[in-house]
């Protein structure tokens, strides 16, 4: 009987949020989020960063301070502004700025080996290789009660002292009390109550899913304050609910109990308020209000942050507003109708409290920006650029904010919102740019490539900083290759509905995500522009999304800008692979994933051959080409990092109209999150 998953971590999570490689460990650069991925990303970086264990509180020996010099391990202590100690639960992330202003690097894990009576901790020295004296620190934890929080500060001069920590305030309580709230809820049920700051109910009070898709329609508080989601459990990831009442501030909630009532308390006590006016001072009417910010929750998938929370409020005929708001740390954008623009960052609310914000609106930014090609250097016209209207789950271009290069490859803007703007670059045959006055690009973040950048790089928006005054910003843009050719059935006839997707030797999916993927016509032919490799060797490989035949592959190929590549893809009948999950005692193991992954790792992640096991624990996987595989298993709608037991691993050689017996597979039931 073969053994699955006896030792977490075998298996590395290197291709996507649920595909494991299961031969060899790698490591996966961290890629700059694009427009289609950036909620992926957001969940594979967060996977990466979360603390798989925590040791338990134990007393030091006589003497040992665990911050010797000599030591191997380093003492950290974590204080509130008064100075106060706060105690660390589990380290969610440590961050080393090593780029001025700029997080360059994060390690994946700190565990803690010891606590200490004065709730210092004491952790592995190899967890901050870069740690230099006078550098910024910053790290996020969770303590042992309230939300995430996150403590800064500087590397001591000495080895031999403690690296003291500050938070900006002390912990922080989840925003809901998941201690009342209507009954008889179901267990995929979202349910609440909202009530007044005196506890009296509220009726009338839009209450919406957030990033719900499909869009899901506000639900109106009744006479009791009451409202309710049916159908939720698993979906429930990413979204946040919205409440909204006139006279009260808007509650964005990011951690929502499923399945138990809750209350959610409206406020309006905390208010932002204040006059914009125009440079001559007269007033800004009619001039619009844009919060924007990040808020805690407690979901390590989402990295214990939903991001690009956003509100939009307006200012009366004079510019004047005053209006409730749920405490924060806001940007703030402001537009009026005449063309004049601020904008704000790190704009503190506090509970309880008005908040002035007050200010003279200026004139917008001018932008002019040429493109050109990478290689040759010539100006290429009919790029097509727009701006991002962004925020995570909802990317949209911003109306009138589209031009396209003319001839000499020039294009401009007038009366552009000053700061962080994001523009896409759209031509179909060039698929990478870049530019000196991107900010990433600024940062540092390009240092690693000379010349033309290597793979995932410059695939995402071109990121600058608007201000007045900006000289003309030069955009390389890069040619992709021409990938192009047919897919074929069995017996050569034409494949048509057929999925081809670009795959990435050793990685699995470009830059983490499935933009690169396009249909076979009915004759079977496809045709795209793809990022060129630039030392980085892709294949192709071709799914029938009715799994009547097994996957075909390409072999591995290099490609520069401007490569004119064909291919023909034969799919074939394939073979199977089939089996049983048991757990220790002998009993079938039912509802359980199992998959499999090929030797040659030629086939895209997403349509790895994989199978449910039944009521009995049996699977069948296929069809699969032929070739070497070995199989794992995971809980379905789970995200695991569990791996296989590199004693214990199997392969099975599977050939042509063939089923191959895996017999039993253990299934111990304790894979980690």
């Amino acid at each position: 009987m073969t053994t699955l998953f006896e030792s977490a971590g075998q298996w590395l999570f290197n291709r996507r949020s649920t595909v494991f490689s299961i031969f060899q460990r790698r490591s996966t650069e961290a890629r700059r989020p694009n427009g289609c991925s950036v909620l992926c990303l957001m969940a594979f970086v967060a996977s990466l960063c979360v603390t798989a264990a925590v040791a338990e509180t134990a007393p030091p020996s006589a003497g040992d301070t665990g911050n010797s010099a000599n030591s191997e391990l380093l003492l950290i202590r974590v204080v509130d502004p008064a100075g106060h100690p706060i105690p660390i639960k589990q380290v969610i992330a440590p961050h080393v700025y090593i780029n001025g202003p700029d997080k360059g690097w994060w390690t994946n894990k700190m565990p803690i080996e010891r606590r200490l009576p004065d709730e210092s901790i004491l952790v592995p020295r190899k967890s901050l290789v870069l740690a230099k004296p006078g550098q910024k620190f910053e790290l996020e934890f969770l303590p042992p009660q309230g939300l995430p929080m996150t403590a800064s500060g500087s590397f001591p001069e000495h080895d031999s002292d403690p690296i003291v920590l500050t938070t900006e305030s002390g912990p922080e309580m989840p925003d809901i009390d998941d201690t009342a709230g209507p009954s008889d809820i179901r267990t995929n049920e979202v349910a609440g109550r909202v009530v007044d700051p005196k506890g009296n109910p509220v009726a009338g009070a839009a209450v919406s899913l957030e990033r719900a898709y499909p869009k899901s329609e506000p639900v109106m508080t009744d006479a009791n304050g009451a409202f309710r989601f049916a159908n939720q459990g698993e979906r429930m990831w990413g979204m946040y609910l919205q409440v909204q009442k006139d006279g009260f501030g808007t509650r964005q909630i990011t951690d929502v109990s499923v399945g138990c009532g809750f209350t959610i308390k409206l406020d309006d006590t905390t208010r932002l308020k204040g006059q914009f006016t125009l440079p001559d001072g007269k007033p800004a009417g009619k001039t619009t209000v844009t919060l924007t910010r990040n808020k805690k929750t407690m979901r390590a998938r989402m990295g214990y942050l939903v991001h690009g929370l956003r509100l939009d409020r307006q200012t009366d005929d004079n510019g004047a507003y005053d209006f409730p708001l749920e405490p924060g740390v806001y940007e703030v954008q402001v537009a009026s109708e005449h063309g004049y623009f601020a904008r704000f960052q790190k704009i503190r609310v506090d509970a309880g409290k008005t908040t002035d914000l007050s200010s003279q609106l200026q004139p917008g930014v001018r932008l002019r920006l040429q493109t050109v090609d990478s290689v040759t250097g010539r100006p290429v016209s009919g790029v097509k650029l727009v701006i991002w209207d962004d925020f995570p789950g909802r990317i949209e271009w911003k109306a009138g904010s589209e031009r396209v290069t003319d001839k000499t490859g020039f294009a401009e803007w007038n009366g552009l919102m000053p700061g962080f703007t994001s523009f896409e670059v759209i031509k179909s045959e060039y698929k990478r740019f870049w530019s000196t006055n991107d900010i990433e690009y600024e940062r540092g973040d390009w240092e690693e490539f000379k010349g033309p950048p290597s793979m995932g790089r410059a695939i995402g928006p071109l990121n600058l900083d608007l201000r007045q005054n900006l000289p003309t910003v030069v955009a390389q843009i890069e040619r992709g290759v021409h990938v192009h050719g047919k897919v074929v059935g069995p017996n050569s006839q034409p494949a048509g509905k057929m999925l081809v997707n670009l795959n990435v030797q050793g990685i699995g999916v470009f830059s983490g995500d499935a933009r690169y993927q396009f249909v076979t016509d009915t004759e079977g032919r496809f045709s795209s522009y793809l990022p060129a490799g630039n030392g980085t060797l892709y294949n192709l490989s071709a799914h029938d999304p009715q799994g009547h035949w097994a996957n075909a592959v390409t072999k591995t190929f290099g490609s520069k800008p401007g490569d004119e590549l064909e291919f023909t893809l034969q799919m074939s009948y394939g073979g199977w692979i089939s089996g049983r999950v048991v757990d220790r005692d002998g009993k079938p193991v039912p509802h359980v994933e199992v998959y499999s992954v090929a030797a040659d790792q030629l086939d895209n992640p997403y349509f790895d051959p994989a199978a449910i096991t039944d009521h009995q624990g049996r699977f069948k996987l296929g069809p699969m080409r032929a070739g070497d595989y070995a199989i794992g298993q995971r809980q379905p709608k789970t995200i695991t990092h569990a791996g296989l037991n590199k004693s214990s691993e199997k392969h099975f050689s599977v050939s042509k109209g063939r089923t191959v017996d895996a017999g039993d597979l253990l299934h111990t039931g304790d894979s980690p999150e």
